[in-house]
């Protein structure tokens, strides 16, 4: 400091910022150039001392520099109660956006299964849990049911839930249905007329409802899925599988 005045590198001590981040300002123009000595280092005085604590103070407090600037040029504060004003309203709508936030991952995370699936999802696969041993056939239904939540009416996705909680309180609905997994995950690259894929397409006319909901819908129903449903649905089935499910729907629709 030399005759009361400051070098930038003290400016930035007393501030408790970095000379870069002084320059920076400079830059922005949020904080004017000071006077610069024949070797041409800045000098700053008290007013840039005062104006640069009071920059850190109000970006402090989270405003932009553009409404510092703003702020910094006015010579009353009515300018300036708004913008925090306005900044107090922000953070109140942050604060209870951040506790709904909250909320939903404490309602994932009570979830015992499928944190990536929504609730109705996750509790089906819970329950087909204690019913379903292999993981690639849970895996399987689970996407089905992702699909089915999102291509069908929320009143027909909850009938179809319906369902499969009524299948999974039957024993013997529950023992037919294993043997249909196992013997619709063996499906392969069989022909549309192999008397395998011929047996298990009829398996599902029999219990489509629960079994492949989306050959249940007819094409003139309201609830039917629209073509894209259909085909993202039987993107996820091997050839055999899907020659299996486009006869069941033929023959459902027939």
């Amino acid at each position: 400091m030399i005759g009361g005045m400051l070098r930038i590198g003290e400016l930035a001590r007393l501030a408790g910022l970095s000379t870069r981040a002084i320059r920076h300002y400079h830059a922005v123009g949020v904080l004017p150039e000071p006077r610069r000595r024949v070797n041409g280092y800045r000098e700053y005085d008290s007013r840039d001392l005062l104006r640069l604590l009071r920059l850190v103070r109000l970006t402090g407090l989270g405003l932009t520099l553009d409404e510092v600037r703003d702020a910094l040029a006015q010579d009353d504060d009515r300018e300036l109660r708004e913008v925090l004003g306005e900044l107090v309203t922000e953070l109140d709508a942050q604060r209870e956006e951040l506790a709904r936030r909250r909320q939903r991952i404490a309602e994932v995370l009570s979830r015992d299964e499928a944190l990536t699936a929504s609730p109705a999802v996750s509790a089906l696969i819970g329950r087909l849990h204690g019913v379903v041993d292999d993981l690639a056939v849970l895996r399987r239904e689970g996407e089905l049911l992702e699909l089915i939540e999102t291509t069908l009416p929320a009143e027909q996705f909850a009938l179809i839930a319906e369902q499969y909680d009524r299948l999974l309180a039957d024993p013997a609905a529950v023992a037919d249905s294993r043997e249909f997994s196992t013997r619709f995950e063996a499906l392969t690259d069989e022909g549309p007329d192999h008397p395998e894929v011929l047996a298990v397409a009829d398996w599902i006319v029999r219990h489509a409802a629960v079994a492949f909901p989306l050959t249940d819908a007819q094409p003139a129903d309201p609830a039917a899925p629209d073509p894209v449903s259909w085909e993202l649905f039987l993107d996820t089935l091997t050839p055999a599988q899907q020659h299996c499910v486009t006869r069941a729907a033929g023959q459902r629709q027939s």
